[in-house]
């Protein structure tokens, strides 16, 4: 187990001592996962959200196996050989199921997670090092005045710190298990939950369901609060304020616009493209930003020691992911993979919305992909980074879901003027990725 991992454990070893929620703890003790997601449905809704509050860090940990418990095995379980298995986590994790109704309630009254900086992807940490705060974490790091106003944790939604731990669950599994392959990747219970994330907050149509009303972390105070431990911080405590050392943090200029947050949004519309676009940066963040590039030639810094090297697994769920893009850039109407739980009723999102999506993932797939032709290992893995690239260059093969993509064909005799500017708006792709990919060929054998 890296380095990562083991921050991950220390952060959860403990239990958080609340008595009265002891029945649901011994319910996480029990050797089935289809019954600790049947008892934890009964025992969620009637659980008081203070209480909830302690509980929940610990809940997460179980379920993604940062306990020392080895988790749900969200990445084993499959349709094949697990299918009791899969039907409840899949129905207790899915957008409609009881954790997303929890994260609701834990949202509503504005309560908030630390996830700890030494977990983050090496380039934040790096920035934040260097006094450098990226958007997406504005008025999130919290600071220790016991070492200098030294960033420590990030404080989060529940909305947010689900997702965090789920996109950090790719990163544990490549890091934890380098050289085992997933049993069954396409019906895993963690490819599953992906592809439903993907149509609930992506769905081709335009539209989705409202989840919760994500938060921006409170901004006030001074020093660094007094909050338990494990991923929880105290409802309505302080943190410590960026503001309080400009000299120290500023923030980058560099980097995109972080999203708007809920207490910014006037109607349900603009809170779902909200979520929509935490979502979406949460992925960014944590399945294509983990190495850290040289800006001139795309090469590891000097911390090369820390490369992150992707998995099938990785490279497929991303490309996935900028399928679903596609799908959803064009106003595709949606048709529905899972055959588990019907999604819960859309509502519409905006064309803008639609329009800028894909700029949340350019510039990170470009360096992943520079970087890939250039250095990664030339074994079955880099197939796998050729097709992300592909699919990326490639949008008219995903503009009809009814058809595979091999047979979209019509846009290729015809390019329209859509096409030809998103050719002109993505050329570094077309061009020093495509010479990038040929150099590295040549030593082909």
């Amino acid at each position: 187990m890296n380095t990562i991992s083991y921050l991950y454990v220390d952060m959860f070893a403990e239990r958080p001592a609340v008595t009265n929620t002891s029945l649901l703890y011994s319910i996480l003790l029990r050797p089935s996962v289809a019954e600790r997601c049947a008892h934890l449905r009964c025992g969620l809704s009637t659980l008081p959200v203070k209480e909830l509050h302690h509980f929940f860090p610990y809940l997460l940990s179980n379920i993604f196996g940062f306990d020392h418990t080895g988790g749900w095995q969200l990445h084993i379980f499959n349709q094949k050989t697990n299918s009791v298995e899969l039907t409840e986590i899949y129905s207790f994790l899915y957008p409609g199921g009881e954790m997303f109704q929890q994260i609701a309630r834990l949202d509503a009254d504005k309560f908030y997670f630390e996830f700890p900086i030494g977990c983050l992807p090496l380039p934040t940490q790096l920035a934040l090092r260097d006094g450098i705060i990226p958007p997406f974490y504005a008025e999130k790091v919290l600071l220790d005045t016991v070492l200098d106003n030294v960033p420590t944790h990030v404080t989060l939604t529940a909305f947010e710190y689900y997702h965090f731990l789920f996109a950090y669950y790719l990163i544990h599994c490549v890091t934890t298990y380098p050289d085992q392959p997933w049993p069954s990747f396409g019906d895993a219970v963690y490819t599953c939950l992906s592809e439903a994330y993907l149509q609930y907050f992506l769905p081709f149509q335009g539209a989705i369901p409202l989840t919760s009303s994500p938060q921006r972390s409170p901004h006030t105070g001074t020093g660094h609060p007094t909050t338990p431990q494990f991923g929880m911080q105290q409802h309505g405590g302080s943190i410590g304020s960026i503001g309080n050392r400009p000299s120290l943090l500023k923030l980058s200029s560099d980097m995109t616009t972080p999203p708007r947050h809920a207490s910014h949004v006037a109607d349900t519309s603009e809170a779902a493209e909200t979520e929509t676009e935490i979502f979406l940066q949460i992925l960014a963040e944590f399945w294509l930003n983990q190495n850290a590039y040289d800006n001139s030639s795309a090469g590891i810094l000097s911390y090369a020691q820390n490369v992150f090297v992707p998995s099938a697994e990785h490279y497929l769920l991303v490309r996935r992911v900028l399928k679903q893009i596609h799908y959803f850039s064009k106003g595709t109407t949606l048709v529905p993979t899972s055959n588990y739980l019907s999604q819960p009723q859309p509502i519409q999102l905006t064309d803008q919305l639609r329009n800028c999506v894909l700029c949340l993932f350019q510039k990170k797939v470009y360096m992943l992909s520079k970087y890939t032709f250039k250095h990664a290992p030339l074994d079955d893995n880099f197939r796998y980074a050729l097709e992300l690239w592909l699919t990326y260059i490639q949008p008219w093969r995903y503009t009809d879901p009814l058809k595979p993509s091999t047979e979209n064909k019509e846009s290729l005799v015809t390019l329209s003027t859509t096409w030809c500017t998103f050719v002109f708006e993505q050329f570094p792709f077309y061009t020093i990725l495509l010479i990038e990919f040929l150099m590295r060929t040549l030593q082909l054998d």
